[in-house]
């Protein structure tokens, strides 16, 4: 899921980390 990490928040995604990218991608996912 990093492609949609970087296309969804590229910003938060480079200042989290792999694990939390993750977790905030799915976050993104529950709230979308």
């Amino acid at each position: 899921m990093n492609p949609f990490s970087s296309g969804m928040c590229p910003s938060e995604e480079r200042v989290a980390p792999v694990s939390s990218s993750t977790n905030m991608t799915k976050h993104t996912f529950f709230l979308e």
